[in-house]
């Protein structure tokens, strides 16, 4: 999902692509790093909304390195989905299924539905808008910048 948005995204903006995709998977991959999704998503307290504030506050200067500009599109696309799009099908432990059936759920089977979900739209969103997928056969790049989470004290090497 975060990869598709961001090469839709770059094909206006015609930047380094792999940098790009790079950076709008770096969030995701900071748990293999040992680091909190509050930390790399830059997340207030239990809200899975990130704080968009508190990152432009950090690295809005550095917008012009494809690589934070990515991790950036990352956030954004988190913050649309959980602030409008998951809250249509969530609330208060239920979920709202497309047949109108209400499914009550605790956190953490309401997370494990959804990323079940989104697995299998991945793959769709992969085959339909023909990603690329090179960048994982190319050795990274060295990245100019380290992006931090939200704790100042923490930071991710990306």
């Amino acid at each position: 999902i975060h990869m598709c948005v961001a090469s839709e995204v770059n094909k206006i903006l015609k930047r380094n692509n792999d940098l790009i995709l790079l950076g709008s998977i770096a969030p995701d991959i900071s748990k293999h790093l040992g680091r909190t999704k509050y930390e790399s998503h830059f997340l207030v307290c239990d809200d899975e909304i990130p704080d968009l504030e508190a990152f432009l506050e950090k690295y809005k200067k550095h917008l012009t390195d494809d690589f934070v500009l990515g991790y950036y599109i990352h956030l954004y696309t988190d913050y649309l989905w959980f602030k409008y799009f998951y809250t249509d099908f969530v609330e208060n432990e239920k979920v709202y299924l497309l047949d109108g059936s209400v499914a009550n759920l605790d956190k953490q089977e309401i997370t494990k539905y959804f990323y079940n979900d989104y697995t299998n739209l991945n793959r769709v969103l992969i085959e339909n808008y023909c990603l690329d997928l090179k960048v994982f056969n190319n050795k990274v790049p060295k990245l100019k910048k380290k992006i931090g989470g939200k704790d100042k004290s923490n930071s991710i090497n990306c």
